[in-house]
């Protein structure tokens, strides 16, 4: 009977421990969780979305899907005790407990343990003071020169110094956040080591150890401060150094958890050196996280599944499982001429030959030198008809523009001052996209896009762009798309396209998947080079150039909106009448600008040229800016497209997480002079769509320093192209009247009335209401034509008769609509069920700065005008507009907010009385288009 597995991580060794226990015929499927975007959603090895942060739901899921084993790596989970929590449950898992994973976790606790049970490791000693570490350094004994954190962070934190001096620098570099009598940083000084060394790794079932054979860490003397791991090689270990590791290290590692009561069922191995005196650990393995635990996949011949099950079984033996043959070291193989991976359906699983082998018309980088494999036979082409089809796909794209010769020759005499760039960049996670809708080609052209933009932003000419493409088992279809889109990419941008490294990762790509990645170098003059923030002025103006597709930095997002509504990335855009799908829009989101453009910005007169790609309009935008300058966008001065308009209201999005998640139409904005903004604009326009979008202001800190104006406004324009789903009502016959409550001259009836004129509304100010004789208003509106009545409560000798007077009063006008607008008394909750959809309230609210000691007098905030519906005197409805007011030394604030409040008071009434806008069955705005 098969069986489901769970395995709980993220990272790509642990995507290969999921192919590795799906190749046991006992095992079923094998769910990821949370998993890699390169991760399946379906067939053996698929992902899953459960959540692992939550206890309770992983135990039901566990118990729901018959999850007959759970493998955990992630050193946070395994030290919080995860699998002490589903053992408890009844489920089987592999990994270490909470207290024997802070061996791996916590270096102070593994020193610790090494100490307490004789284990040798070097001599150290733990500091949370710099002062008290530098003067260890200084007057050990022994030379202290590794200075490391205790906690399980990232090789950064590691640093191995050359002398004393250049110790103590490294414990003032890990320390520089620490304050005299706080503990912010445990940091721990340990003996410098000299020798070889080895990872020795096994299998534990708590009382036995099943070793793998030690692994060689081979590091070369002039790569070792660039190469970020080394390469793993058999070395010459002696028998007896063997069997003294086996006996002071594991031994007695393995006694000491069963002493300490650790229950432990995992993975369990060593970074050991081997110095002159002996054996000495640097530090435990607990789980298959590191690159070095790989080996294991690599050696081990007998079912993994079979193998953990025996260890949670508690029936491992010193010599259980069944390995593979000697390693050997790369240089003893022979050069291998092989047919191009990256064309054809050829799995690498078994080649061993990893130095530089030649394929046809293209030399190759060498595939994964970290991981060296026994010597096997090497793996043949699946079918002579696809090797043919792979041949005929390279000499045609060798005939275009490709390069076979990784050099670029420069006329440096065209240059005074040349400042060449580079720039990196990959796909990332619009792989998966690329490869649910087969996209290979659109997939290509983004990252030719994104890496040319890059270097447009600094006003630099791409001269040559070089891929990097890793794959497993590849079809020859995928493989043209993809050479056809980098080679289009390249010539329609002017740039050359040049060698390429083809990596065959089989372990690590499954059949059919690849990962793509490039690397673009550009050139300019050192005049030319942007940005110059030193130049930016209040008063600059800025231009946006449009984005042909949708950006999104943040593509889980768009994912959960599209779930949201049953679609996938092949489904079609509705607003693009069933021509393009939401996988074609996301993969076109970088655009291929014109090389003119780079005349435009080589002017002189340009400041900075931003693509809008990470962080969205707002998040792209702020790094280019000085702390003295802020930026101010109207969405209303170029057309958003309709896409994000659907975006915003079926995603149920903020108007801040729409601009910083997304670029909103704009591909790239330009910051120029504002007395040649025009002339540059024009020159733009002639091959792309540009529009004067925004200008530069002087930076006040009590305010965002990029402020986009008018958003609301400018995504209700394009409601007429939403979805034919979202319901369609006809246009009102008559119009709707609407009555205004007061009791005071806060709101200015006159542009209340001149902004629905200019609305050209179908919401008529038919009536207002005061509950005071406010004439000065009163006498506007009378000279407006508006009927005026005063209801003074005062008159009344209970509240209900004084509400009763206000029904009748409207009923006798025929009102549709109501806003209070300042009326100081309080409505009953049968009145307010009447005009439940119908009644409207406004009210104005002072934000002060959140700036930590900023200034707490008048004018240290914003203003929020907010018009939203009144369904009880507890719970305030949903908002229907707001119109935010900044304090402004030209305009008085008062003024300001004067202004505000009837504008906001109008277009909201223009907006339920259109239909556009109404109060759904559930309490929510539900939105609505007009014929």
């Amino acid at each position: 009977m098969t069986k489901r597995v769970l395995v709980i991580g993220s990272s790509p060794c642990e995507e290969n421990l999921c192919w590795s226990l799906a190749q046991s015929p006992h095992v079923k499927q094998v769910l990821f969780a949370p998993g890699r975007e390169s991760t399946p959603d379906n067939g053996k090895v698929c992902k899953s979305a459960v959540l692992t942060s939550n206890r309770a739901l992983l135990k039901q899921f566990c118990k729901d899907h018959n999850i007959s084993l759970v493998v955990i790596s992630p050193i946070p989970l395994l030290t919080a005790g995860l699998v002490n929590d589903l053992s408890v449950s009844g489920v089987k898992c592999f990994g270490p407990t909470g207290k024997a994973a802070m061996l791996q976790a916590n270096k102070i606790n593994a020193k610790c343990f090494m100490h307490q049970y004789g284990i040798p490791t070097a001599r150290w000693k733990s500091f949370t003071n710099p002062h008290e570490a530098c003067h260890f350094i200084t007057y050990a004994d022994f030379p202290a020169l590794v200075v490391k954190t205790c906690v399980f962070t990232s090789g950064e934190r590691l640093h191995i110094t050359q002398d004393k001096d250049e110790a103590c620098r490294a414990v003032q570099h890990l320390t520089k956040d620490w304050t005299p009598g706080e503990s912010t940083v445990q940091i721990i000084v340990e003996e410098f080591l000299q020798g070889e060394e080895f990872y020795c790794l096994g299998i534990t079932d708590g009382t036995t150890l099943t070793p793998i054979p030690p692994v060689h860490i081979k590091k070369p003397g002039d790569l070792q401060k660039v190469l970020p791991f080394a390469s793993l090689e058999n070395a010459s270990m002696s028998e007896d150094m063997y069997k003294n590791i086996q006996l002071n290290i594991f031994k007695k590692a393995i006694n000491g958890l069963r002493e300490e009561g650790w229950n432990y069922t995992g993975l369990f191995g060593a970074k050991i050196m081997v110095t002159p005196h002996g054996p000495m650990v640097l530090g435990f393995r607990c789980t298959f996280q590191e690159l070095d635990s790989q080996i294991i996949f690599t050696l081990l011949t007998s079912d993994l599944y079979n193998v953990i099950q025996t260890a949670i079984e508690g029936r491992l033996s010193s010599d259980f499982f069944k390995l593979k043959g000697p390693l050997r070291h790369p240089q003893e193989q022979s050069t291998t001429k092989i047919v191009d991976p990256l064309i054809q359906s050829i799995s690498l699983q078994k080649v061993t030959k990893y130095k530089d082998f030649n394929v046809t018309g293209v030399s190759v980088s060498h595939i994964r030198s970290d991981l060296q494999f026994p010597d096997e036979t090497h793996a043949a082409a699946s079918s002579s008809h696809t090797a043919e089809n792979g041949s005929k796909v390279m000499m045609n794209i060798l005939q275009t523009s490709w390069k076979t010769v990784c050099s670029f020759e420069v006329n440096i005499a065209q240059y005074k001052d040349p400042v060449f760039l580079c720039t990196t960049n990959s796909i990332g996670n619009k792989i998966k996209v690329a490869q649910a809708c087969s996209l290979h080609k659109l997939a290509a052209q983004n990252l030719v896009m994104v890496c040319i933009n890059d270097l447009l932003s600094q006003g630099a000419q791409t001269l040559f762009f070089m891929p990097y493409f890793a794959c497993g088992k590849l079809h020859s279809e995928v493989a043209e798309d993809v050479l056809e889109g980098l080679a289009e990419a390249c010539k329609t941008t002017g740039s050359s396209l040049l060698e390429r490294a083809i990596v065959s990762q089989s372990m690590i790509h499954h059949d059919g998947c690849y990962s793509l990645s490039g690397c673009a170098v550009g050139v300019v003059e050192r005049e030319h080079q942007l940005p110059r923030p030193e130049q930016m002025r209040e008063g600059d103006m800025v231009i946006g150039v449009r984005s042909t597709g949708l950006y999104c930095t943040n593509l889980d997002l768009l994912r959960k909106i599209l779930d949201k509504h049953s679609l996938q990335y092949k489904s079609t855009v509705p607003m693009s009448n069933g021509t393009t799908t939401w996988g074609e829009i996301v993969m076109s989101s970088s655009s291929m600008y014109r090389p003119s453009l780079l005349e435009a910005l080589r002017s002189g007169h340009i400041k900075a040229c931003i693509p809008l790609t990470e962080g969205g309009l707002v998040g792209s935008i702020l790094p280019y800016l000085p702390r003295c300058i802020g930026t101010v966008i109207d969405a209303l001065c170029w057309k958003i497209p309709p896409l994000y308009s659907w975006l915003y209201k079926e995603g149920g999005l903020s108007e801040q997480e729409l601009v910083h998640n997304f670029g909103c139409g704009l591909g790239a904005v330009i910051i120029v002079q504002r007395s040649v903004a025009q002339q540059v604009l024009a020159n733009i326009q002639q091959e792309e769509a540009a529009w004067l979008v925004g200008g530069l202001i002087p930076y006040n800190p009590d305010f965002p320093q990029i402020q986009v104006t008018h958003l609301l406004e400018a995504l209700k324009v394009n409601t007429s192209q939403l979805l034919r789903t979202v319901i369609v009502k006809k246009t009102p016959a008559k119009i709707s009247k609407a009555a205004v409550l007061i009791s005071g001259t806060d709101l200015k009836l006159k542009i209340l009335i001149d902004t629905l004129r200019h609305l050209a509304s179908s919401a008529k100010l038919a009536l207002v209401i005061s509950s005071k004789s406010v004439m000065k208003e009163l006498r506007k509106a009378v000279a407006a034509g508006i009927p005026t009545r005063v209801i003074d409560h005062m008159l009344f000798t209970c509240h209900s008769d004084f509400e009763n007077t206000i029904c009748k009063v409207l009923d006798e006008f025929a009102i549709d609509i109501i806003c209070l607008a300042g009326f100081g008394r309080m409505l009953s909750e049968q009145f307010l069920v009447k005009w439940k959809g119908k009644l409207l309230r406004l009210h104005t609210r002072f934000l002060p700065s959140e700036k930590e000691g900023g200034p707490s007098g008048k004018g240290a905030g914003l203003y929020d005008c907010t018009v939203s519906f009144l369904l009880g005197s507890s719970s305030p409805g949903p908002v229907i507009i707001q119109e935010k007011v900044f304090p402004d030394s030209e305009a008085p604030l008062t003024e300001q907010i004067e202004e505000a409040e009837p504008r906001a008071v109008a277009k909201a009434l223009h907006l339920l009385s259109s239909g556009i806008l109404s109060l759904g069955s559930d309490g929510n705005l539900s939105w609505s288009i007009r014929d």
